[in-house]
């Protein structure tokens, strides 16, 4: 982790989407920092991220426009997005010759499908490209878990976290726990973050956070139906510099503020272990 004080942590910040940074419990942790500590009569240079204003922090004005994921069971996934979280299937065609030459899915004849949300400014397109025959879900569950690098979670909202969770339930969506509370306080924005989230998983493996502000004072934008649809992403990654670092000379991306996570209930959410310490920004 950056070297930095935690409290003064606070005053950091993200880049498009919201990147956590899961570390090690305190345990592991104290087992390898002792290796890093100076000798207390050296000067020690502090390190940590330059943090942008919002204003400066997406020069490109970069946005997420799609959500592609690569299914096993086109049919299954159509239902899920369609029947579930109430999108409609605006197209559903066949890959034609030479439209690409990425491996597996570029073949000819593999379905392809985008779904979008009914009278929703929040929500972008989901894609859904077919897997090739006997390909395994994209991150299965227990195999997995949330130390795995490279995560990239769908992030959706809801008008009621009960009622969206009842909804994914019946319908047999695999999930790693019931929503749970969590609140943030982002010093650098001046904004609380006041929420209950759950993690389900589509039928090609992935991930997905559906959230609920249980704040009235909050400008967000409200679902119609039960949800509206998926607008940002989460990124997980052991170490966030090298995320940063990737997002700012790839697109122009700074990160602008972060908060700091050590409740249990979030935790379970992500299904972390107990006692796990996590920046979110």
């Amino acid at each position: 982790m950056d070297k930095v004080n935690r409290r003064d942590a606070l005053r950091v910040g993200a880049a498009i989407a919201a990147v956590p940074a899961l570390s090690a419990p305190q345990g592991a942790r104290a087992q390898v920092r002792p290796q890093s500590i100076p000798a207390p009569d050296k000067a020690m240079e502090v390190q940590g991220d330059t943090f942008s204003t919002r204003q400066n922090s997406n020069p490109l004005e970069t946005k997420v426009t799609a959500f592609t994921t690569v299914s096993p069971d086109v049919d299954a996934s159509i239902r899920f997005y369609r029947d579930v979280i109430g999108m409609s299937v605006l197209s559903d065609t066949l890959l034609a010759d030479g439209i690409t030459t990425a491996p597996g899915i570029g073949h000819a004849e593999r379905r392809h499908v985008i779904l979008t949300m009914p009278e929703s400014a929040f929500s972008q397109t989901v894609r859904i490209l077919e897997a090739p025959p006997g390909a395994k879900p994209i991150r299965p569950r227990p195999e997995s878990g949330p130390n795995d690098p490279g995560l990239l979670v769908l992030e959706g909202g809801t008008r009621d976290p009960a009622e969206s969770y009842h909804a994914l339930a019946s319908a047999g969506t695999p999930m790693i726990s019931p929503p749970r509370y969590y609140y943030f306080r982002n010093t650098m924005w001046g904004t609380d973050v006041d929420s209950m989230s759950y993690a389900p998983f589509g039928p090609g493996g992935e991930q997905m956070f559906i959230t609920a502000s249980i704040r009235s004072d909050q400008k967000l934008v409200r679902s119609v139906g039960i949800h509206n649809g998926f607008g940002s992403a989460s990124i997980t990654a052991l170490d966030q510099r090298p995320v940063n670092a990737f997002f700012e000379k790839a697109l122009g991306l700074k990160r602008t503020s972060q908060m700091e996570c050590y409740q249990d209930n979030v935790s379970e959410l992500i299904g972390a272990p107990p006692g796990s310490y996590f920046l979110w920004g």
